[in-house]
């Protein structure tokens, strides 16, 4: 199979021509598979850049859930890229880093734990809204860390997407823990703080993958790296302008 696999590389970049790729007269449709909770802070950026380079081009968002056999998608051609947050990605499939952010706490404002810097009991003892994995078998990054330390926190609510869980806290004393972006971007929206963690929690780190299949085709280059333009032109590290 390597060598057919090599063979049909080489014909890939016959056929793109001298030239390469024309954003400007392309009709592609780009698939791309990912986590909810990325959509209303780097999504709208991504299709903004496209449409004004590649203005008959069309880019379908796919969501993620546990059902999903990305790879296979990666592979025969359903997808021609997913942005993930896995720790560890298939060996097999290509990686380019996008960003990285830090974990943060959100909850109503004029929550009694809305006061500045939240202690490590306050913290586990709180009501805890927690995302449900998109991968079977994935944790976290808060997970981990709390198997690590053999700590447990007080979780009362399991939701399946990111953007349910902000709403959620507006009339509650849930919290959730979440990346900072994502909190940002809700902040500037709803009646909700955001707090640091009591401790330093990883950071959540997202990158592309893409199967071998599309690593020599022009257009497929240019589509990953508007998206990693745009991942990467964004602030690495939003201002917490609602703390209470």
């Amino acid at each position: 199979l390597e060598p057919i696999r090599i063979v049909l590389e080489q014909i890939e970049r016959i056929a793109e021509g001298p030239t390469g790729f024309d954003p400007a007269s392309t009709r592609r449709s780009f698939n791309v598979a990912t986590p909810d909770y990325l959509n209303a802070m780097l999504l709208g950026e991504v299709v903004t850049d496209v449409h004004k380079l590649a203005p008959k081009a069309q880019i379908a968002f796919h969501s993620m859930t546990q059902n999903s056999d990305y790879p296979r998608a990666l592979e025969s051609g359903e997808l021609d890229l997913v942005i993930g947050n896995w720790p560890n990605p298939p060996d097999h499939l290509r990686t380019a880093p996008l960003f990285e952010d830090r974990m943060v706490v959100m909850m109503r404002t004029g929550h009694p734990l809305a006061t500045g810097q939240l202690s490590m009991s306050d913290w586990l003892g709180a009501d805890h809204v927690v995302p449900t994995p998109y991968s079977v078998g994935q944790r976290g990054v808060v997970d981990v860390f709390l198997a690590r330390e053999r700590m447990r926190r007080n979780v009362v609510a399991h939701v399946p997407y990111f953007h349910m869980a902000p709403f959620m806290l507006i009339n509650s004393d849930l919290i959730f823990t979440a990346p900072a972006r994502f909190a940002e971007h809700y902040t500037t929206m709803l009646p909700l703080s955001i707090v640091p963690a009591p401790v330093e929690l990883p950071s959540m780190a997202y990158y592309l993958l893409w199967h071998d299949r599309t690593q020599h085709s022009a257009e497929c280059r240019w589509f990953r790296e508007r998206i990693v333009r745009a991942a990467r032109a964004a602030p690495a590290t939003p201002s917490l302008r609602r703390v209470a």
